[in-house]
């Protein structure tokens, strides 16, 4: 079963697709992962919230 990036590049990518994200139904979830979001141990932020009040204070100074 296609993910739903793919279904959406193939989508945007072709005129004519073999199948369409319509045609596929979910049966169960397989898997999970969590998402994480690693800092500099030296960048004074505990939380995403934190993270976001540093950058809107500093636009374009923290390094990417």
């Amino acid at each position: 079963m296609p993910n739903p990036g793919s279904s959406a590049i193939n989508l945007a990518l072709r005129a004519k697709t073999p199948c369409r994200p319509e045609d596929f139904a979910s049966v169960t979830l397989l898997g999970w992962s969590p998402i994480m979001l690693l800092t500099s141990a030296t960048l004074p932020a505990a939380n995403l919230n934190e993270l976001m009040a540093i950058a809107r204070a500093k636009p374009g100074q923290l390094p990417g």
